[in-house]
């Protein structure tokens, strides 16, 4: 049984791997988007990594210990230029980290596949019901 289940996760990373640009960099590429959404979302970053595409929605901070209120209800969508969306790897991860001064930042973690570095061009984002677009297009000089 052990090895029939190695075997199919085998040919599922195969498949998913064999669909990745070869061009993605060896370095995460981060990118700090223009969302902010005063007291619920401290900022949002696209990262471009080996391994496929990440968006982070980071919430404010708060020490260790102290009540907070629940983070807000957040989703995301990754666009094509013709309005399509390329679908999420998996369900958001929710997690947090904590410093070393006993501060605790949560966050929300959308993982796309590693095609979005090249076909993206926009981030949706509902925060609680409201809407924000950032653009992912380089900027011209």
């Amino acid at each position: 049984m052990k090895s029939i289940f190695l075997c199919i996760l085998f040919f599922v990373c195969r498949s998913l791997t064999a669909q990745e640009p070869t061009s993605l960099p060896e370095k995460p590429l981060i990118t700090t988007l223009g969302i902010k959404v005063l007291g619920k979302v401290d900022h949002v970053t696209w990262v471009v990594q080996k391994s496929g595409c990440l968006l982070q929605v980071i919430f404010p901070s708060f020490l260790d210990g102290e009540p907070r209120s629940p983070a807000p209800a957040t989703q995301a969508w990754v666009l094509k230029s013709d309005g399509s969306t390329i679908p999420q790897r998996s369900r958001p991860v929710i997690g947090s980290g904590i410093n070393s001064v006993g501060h605790v930042t949560p966050s929300d973690l959308y993982a796309f596949p590693g095609s979005a570095a090249t076909e993206a061009v926009a981030i949706v984002l509902m925060v609680d019901g409201q809407f924000f677009v950032a653009s992912l297009a380089p900027k011209p000089q």
